[in-house]
């Protein structure tokens, strides 16, 4: 088939069914797409703050074209596409090599209740979906304006929908997570045939660029392992209904177009189709992890890990000026890996709610309200980025750093040094020690 064929519109290109995200606005909709189809594959002003319909569709190369309201064809790069007139597109074709493409369609859809979006340009595409995933807020989850929207679109989507809580990360605490999935199930379990939690930074931690999980707990604790069930569920039974092989043998369903290796296989779901007897009942996929998830995502360092941080630290208590202690915090497990001070010997009180307080600090609900807002001030795209990188707090007798660390997100470091001491120096030697090529953490 041709590149015309593929990048037929609205048009069906072929059996496959036809994934569509919906929500409201800013609901993490072009998230989750990115996290389907593979990090870096596509930039992000092509699929985030989506404003006009987007059919992604498999092509051996990648091909953008955009379709005017007159219906005229254009063929863009991906240079073109950052600063295109949106609102001269009906809608966006996109084509490239995925294996997740070889499966489902995908659409993704504007954000309904987006001041700067007509509805009607949503409502004209839900006809064409056959698997939807509705995108809903954790911190607003499943509003009454969503319950409306949802119940007013076609009955049968109700059959393949999958509910899916966006940031969850941003919860303050773990049991708002419980809280929220026992409400939901009893709001909306019986509109959606799942309802999943995610947190897409995770779940992107989790895979290596080429899509293989290195981290099977942190990938089952952000929802990924979930969504990916749910979706392959949903295909089967998509195809099921309609009497055909699901065509899922050996499929990598992580989302990434790139093989998997030998040395290090992914995690991932073989579903047989072999002839069964009349009236047989296919079994269910088998579990996307065999491990079963732990409590945090994250978990104590190895004795040579711990070590090296222990190395670390000393060498910050060392060369930070007038620093009184160091600490190293998980922000993805809300918890404090290890601190140093002058009598940090046994037990340290409240260590628990300092990785809690610290996690809030840098990324807790009200913090993503605030980058939201910034985000939008600016006309910046709505991504999973953190905008609050450094903190300085400054008390009577001390003065408090916290950095996030640029090479993994998900790790900060606190300094508390003296508060006679020049703040200027604190932060560097801080930076310093954390961009530093020989550290060993």
């Amino acid at each position: 088939m041709g590149a015309k064929g593929l990048m037929a519109g609205s048009q069906r290109s072929g059996p496959l069914p036809r994934l569509a995200l919906f929500g409201e606005f800013s609901a993490g909709k072009s998230s989750i797409v990115n996290l389907l189809l593979g990090r870096d594959v596509l930039p992000t002003s092509v699929l985030s703050s989506t404003r006009r319909p987007t059919f992604v569709r498999y092509a051996p190369d990648l091909q953008i074209e955009a379709i005017s309201e007159e219906g005229k064809r254009e063929p863009v790069s991906l240079e073109v596409v950052k600063t295109f007139a949106q609102e001269d597109i009906r809608h966006l074709n996109i084509g490239m090599p995925n294996e997740l493409l070889r499966h489902v369609e995908v659409l993704d859809t504007p954000g309904f209740a987006d001041p700067f979006h007509d509805p009607e340009r949503t409502l004209d595409v839900v006809e064409s979906a056959d698997i939807c995933i509705w995108c809903t807020l954790a911190t607003q989850a499943w509003r009454q304006s969503e319950l409306r929207i949802w119940s007013s679109l076609p009955a049968r989507l109700r059959t393949h929908g999958i509910l899916v809580v966006t940031h969850i990360d941003a919860l303050a605490h773990r049991g708002e997570r419980r809280r929220i999935l026992t409400r939901l199930k009893r709001e909306a379990g019986n509109l959606f045939a799942e309802i999943v939690l995610l947190a897409v930074p995770d779940a992107m931690r989790a895979m290596r660029a080429d899509g293989q999980i290195i981290d099977a707990h942190l990938w089952r604790d952000s929802g990924g392992s979930a969504l990916i069930a749910a979706l392959e569920g949903a295909v089967i039974n998509y195809h099921k209904a309609r009497g055909e092989s699901t065509g899922l043998e050996k499929a990598s369903w992580t989302g990434i177009g790139s093989p998997p290796t030998t040395s290090s296989p992914p995690i991932t779901s073989t579903v047989s189709t072999a002839a069964q007897p009349a009236g047989a009942v296919e079994a269910p996929p088998p579990p996307m992890t065999p491990a079963p998830a732990p409590e945090t995502s994250s978990a104590p360092p190895e004795p040579d890990a711990a070590a090296d941080l222990q190395r670390f630290l000393a060498r910050v208590m060392e060369s930070v000026p007038a620093c009184c202690a160091a600490a190293w915090v998980d922000l993805a497990g809300r918890a404090v890996l290890q601190l140093r001070g002058p009598d940090n010997t046994g037990e340290i009180p409240g260590i628990t709610a300092l990785g809690e307080a610290v996690t809030e600090l840098f990324q807790g609900s009200n913090v993503q309200r605030i980058e939201g807002l910034f985000r939008r001030s600016r006309g910046l795209a709505e991504d999973e980025r953190h905008y609050f990188q450094e903190i300085v707090i400054i008390a009577d007798d001390c003065v408090g750093i916290f950095l996030r660390d640029q090479s993994r997100a998900d790790r900060s470091l606190i300094v508390v040094s003296d508060r006679t001491v020049n703040l200027g120096m604190v932060l560097a030697r801080a930076r310093g020690l954390l961009e530093s090529p020989d550290r060993l953490i």
